[in-house]
């Protein structure tokens, strides 16, 4: 049985759900980073961190996870 999306979020981070929402949106790792205010190298570690809790392997399937739970944020700028 899948987890259900409240119960993934609650295992992330608000900043961890913030660099989701904007790597879902098609963001760059330097677009992101600029935004929130910190450096690339530490968006990659949100990242990183997000990809382990749900076992996502890499970028791709993080965004495809992103928009399972409605997070296409491309529409909102």
């Amino acid at each position: 049985m899948q987890p259900d999306r409240n119960t993934l979020l609650d295992r992330l981070s608000a900043r961890e759900r913030q660099v989701l929402e904007l790597t879902a949106g098609g963001r760059s790792l330097r677009q992101i980073a600029a935004l929130i205010g910190v450096s690339s190298s530490t968006v990659e570690i949100y990242r990183n961190r997000v990809m382990v809790k749900p076992d996502i392997y890499d970028l791709a399937g993080l965004v495809r996870f992103a928009r399972r739970f409605g997070w296409n944020m491309a529409a909102r700028g």
